[in-house]
């Protein structure tokens, strides 16, 4: 009896493991599956400047939405572009993740007479189409590229320590903003790679056909970039305070 329980035990044990790697595999494709509906999801709401669909996408803490501080060592920041409420400060630095580009830029948002920090982006180049400033219009935006560089350069420095207030004070919570969605735009055609980041959020590259119709008259581009993912405990989110172009 001994000796047929030491022959099936080996076996056993194999099933057990099986079953077991099986479990792992399902909720491994369970995962890649839900992060690509909520990245899709995501991306249809972010070209239509739909603020409900975009903020229900992301997570709920605010600790949760910024993760590590991005780069290495320091970053150099460029002279401000302000035009009107709008302003980008690009910066080059060397990030974390090698799979992130060296280059991008912080684009702010004045409210009032105050600027905030609307969203850190990563590009090496981008197209004219998604309308980022250029350069400072008038001599009342040259007067705003100090205060621009302040903020920008105070929020990473806020970031690289890991101080969530001071993060927060100069943040802009644009999702949870009132704006008309726009109509005639859509994304399809959406192609999906996953990777993982040094610290473990998962990085979804996307390619993604998008066509503004206007009338009779469509345009269409192809537009790819890549978005990181966290869990919150009530499924997966958009860390929708960064974003990767690749053009």
């Amino acid at each position: 009896m001994f000796a047929v329980m030491r022959r099936v035990a080996p076996a056993i044990v194999i099933v057990i493991v099986a079953v077991c790697l099986c479990g792992v595999a399902r909720s491994a494709q369970n995962d890649a599956t839900e992060q690509q509906q909520v990245v899709s999801q995501y991306l249809r709401a972010y070209l239509q400047s739909d603020m409900p669909g975009i903020a229900r996408l992301l997570p709920a803490r605010f600790d949760a939405m910024f993760g590590p501080y991005p780069f290495v060592g320091d970053v150099s920041i460029t002279q401000a572009k302000v035009q009107t409420n709008q302003a980008l400060l690009e910066f080059t630095g060397t990030p974390r993740d090698l799979q992130l580009p060296h280059n991008g830029g912080v684009l702010l948002y004045r409210r009032h007479s105050t600027w905030y920090v609307r969203q850190v982006l990563f590009y090496d180049h981008i197209p004219r189409i998604f309308n980022l400033p250029t350069h400072s219009v008038t001599a009342a935006d040259r007067n705003q590229e100090l205060k621009v560089r302040i903020v920008g350069m105070t929020f990473f420095s806020a970031w690289a320590r890991g101080e969530l207030s001071r993060i927060a004070d100069h943040w802009y919570d644009w999702p949870h903003s009132t704006r008309e969605p726009i109509k005639g735009l859509s994304c399809s055609n959406l192609t999906f790679t996953r990777s993982y980041t040094p610290w473990h959020d998962s990085y979804l590259r996307y390619t993604a056909k998008v066509t503004y119709q206007f009338g009779v008259l469509s345009y269409s581009m192809q537009m790819k970039g890549g978005l990181l993912l966290t869990t919150d405990g009530q499924g997966w989110k958009v860390r929708g305070n960064v974003m990767v172009f690749d053009f």
